[in-house]
């Protein structure tokens, strides 16, 4: 924008050389010139500076995102390593029930086997008794 302000400064002030005008006129055409080129170059700054206040806000909102995405990836960590904490429980909690079960069942099976073992001894018992008895009787009859 400068080079381009300049070139046309410069094209002013070259046609004004060959042109047969008093200074006077001259002058109030550079001054035209230069207060046109003033106005540009203050637009220029302007927006250079409406720029850098953009990038400024859009940095600072990069940021921010950026920290909020940080925040809820610690976050996300944090309950995915609680969910495997859980999960881990879950899993020692089953396989203690699971090992209280069979040990249950194993109990309850030496209770019935004890159960069966102490009916086959009272029925032999009893088969001996009646033997005996039967035997005494006998013995009674001779």
């Amino acid at each position: 924008m400068k080079t381009l302000n300049s070139l046309l400064i410069n094209q002013h002030f070259i046609h004004l050389e060959k042109n047969n005008m008093s200074d006077k006129k001259k002058l109030e055409i550079l001054k035209k010139a230069l207060k046109k080129s003033k106005k540009e170059a203050k637009k220029a700054v302007e927006s250079a500076q409406k720029a850098t206040e953009k990038a400024k806000k859009a940095l600072a909102k990069a940021e921010a995102a950026e920290a909020s995405a940080q925040t809820a990836k610690k976050d996300l960590k944090k309950t995915l390593r609680a969910l495997s904490e859980a999960q881990a429980a879950q899993a020692a909690k089953k396989k203690a029930a699971k090992n209280s079960t069979i040990k249950k069942a194993k109990k309850v099976s030496k209770k019935k086997a004890a159960k069966k073992v102490a009916a086959k001894k009272s029925l032999a018992k009893k088969k001996t008794t009646t033997k005996k008895a039967a035997k005494k009787t006998a013995a009674k009859k001779k």
